[in-house]
């Protein structure tokens, strides 16, 4: 009994170095998603920002000529129904879009040794990233500030935090000015 109780009070001990570890690699993963977002801000790379409907239940409301002639469904992004889409051509505008998400991928790098979790994740944002045989998509709540990432060098998605005052408005500044429908959020 003596020595079930040595092995526990030892592993109690274990416990929050492991969280320390799981920590340091969140952080470690922030950082490397806020440095392949500033580098695909100044390489050749072209994006799109896709104006996203937040639900996957829900019937969006999508323009006719939008919609797939054969299933009358608008286009999906990653199971979520795309209300529009506009090209980023405008290397200045990319730059300023893609680097504001690294900045506000590092804002959201705990200094407190805590992690805020969300639980909505309503994207109303989408970013398609190509260059060559490289793609990146990802899809961005600013409700709850998370991001989904698809790399196709990577197996699975992977999600991370940002932490973002001027995004929203920047993104829907873009989408606006390209005249592409957007959801608003109720408040």
């Amino acid at each position: 009994m003596k020595s079930i109780l040595h092995v526990l009070l030892c592993l109690s001990f274990l416990a929050p170095l492991r969280a320390e570890d799981e920590m340091k690699k969140w952080i470690a993963n922030l950082e490397k998603n806020a440095a392949q977002m500033e580098e695909m801000a100044t390489d050749d790379g072209t994006i799109e920002i896709l104006s996203l409907y937040p639900s996957q239940l829900s019937k969006p409301p999508v323009d006719e000529d939008k919609k797939n002639p054969e299933t009358k469904e608008p286009p999906k992004f990653h199971s979520y129904p795309v209300l529009n889409r506009a090209q980023v051509t405008d290397p200045k505008v990319k730059k300023e879009l893609l680097t504001e998400l690294a900045k506000s991928i590092r804002a959201s790098i705990p200094t407190d040794g805590g992690i805020t979790v969300s639980g909505c994740f309503n994207p109303r944002h989408g970013i398609i990233y190509a260059k060559g045989e490289k793609k990146v998509e990802l899809l961005i709540c600013f409700e709850c500030d998370k991001v989904e990432c698809h790399d196709s060098d990577q197996e699975k998605p992977r999600g991370f935090t940002i932490q973002s005052s001027a995004g929203p408005e920047l993104f829907n500044a873009f989408l606006d000015k390209q005249h592409v429908n957007r959801d608003v959020p109720e408040k």
